[in-house]
């Protein structure tokens, strides 16, 4: 006779601001393709729900790896900046174990100066403080902490010099993978691929007569497109293969 053993279980962690929090409006009748309501009729919000990059990765992973089951924890925070998500880190590092964890902050920290917002703004000085205690926290609550560069701004609609605010947000990634390092905690740079990609469709677009169908990583410069949330997904993705993440997690005895 077989014996049947429990399916091994990994909980993962989210701690980051709106891009990775992306709450979307659903109704069960929107997601029901033999029953969608009628193009112009009306339908009630029943909840928000986690979207995004992380729905998309949680998804890969879980027809990736069968046999687990994965606990997904998105704590992502609209408008956080590293203050606002150590604060919570804080709360939670005392009462919750991960298997592992991801962290990705300072968008915020620096959107706020540009906006005029300095008292929610984070100098780098601060910024640097908070990653290195946020690393600090996380490291004691979880198995294995991944941090991921903040994605850059893409064009907006009011007329704030992105790339100074780039420039700034570029800093900041640099300070977090400084600290990472010193850490020994992996850091993964999607900047990279974001502004390849962006700069590959904004030649395409120059050379084009007609401006339909116009590609962007961005749905407003700040939160990601579908096209952003694709791309994002595959760098993370793609980082937990090449570091065996899952496979060591599933060798190792939980916390």
């Amino acid at each position: 006779m077989l014996e049947m053993k429990d399916s091994p279980k990994l909980t993962i962690g989210w701690f980051g601001t709106s891009i990775m929090e992306h709450f979307e409006a659903y109704n069960q009748q929107m997601c029901d393709q033999s029953n969608l309501p009628e193009v112009g009729s009306q339908v009630i919000v029943e909840s928000w729900r986690h979207k995004g990059y992380v729905q998309r990765l949680s998804l890969d992973l879980q027809v990736t790896w069968p046999q687990v089951d994965f606990t997904v924890d998105n704590q992502g925070l609209s408008g956080a900046t590293s203050r606002d998500i150590l604060a919570k880190v804080r709360r939670i590092a005392t009462e919750t174990r991960y298997d592992l964890v991801f962290l990705s902050c300072g968008i915020n920290d620096v959107w706020r100066g540009f906006q005029g917002r300095q008292e929610e703004a984070v100098a780098e000085d601060e910024f640097a403080r908070n990653y290195t205690e946020l690393i600090q926290q996380l490291k004691s609550c979880a198995r294995v902490v991944v941090c991921l560069a903040e994605t850059p701004f893409g064009v907006i609609d009011e007329p704030i010099e992105v790339a100074d605010m780039n420039r700034d947000l570029s800093a900041y990634n640099k300070i977090a993978a400084e600290i990472t390092d010193k850490a020994n905690v992996p850091f993964l740079d999607v900047s990279v691929a974001f502004t390849a990609v962006a700069n590959e469709w904004a030649r395409a677009e120059l050379r084009q007569s007609s401006k339909k169908d116009i590609k962007s990583l961005w749905s407003d410069g700040a939160h990601l497109s579908e096209l952003g949330d694709a791309l994002m997904s595959r760098q993370v993705g793609d980082f937990l293969q090449q570091q065996q993440i899952v496979p060591l997690l599933l060798l190792k005895e939980p916390l």
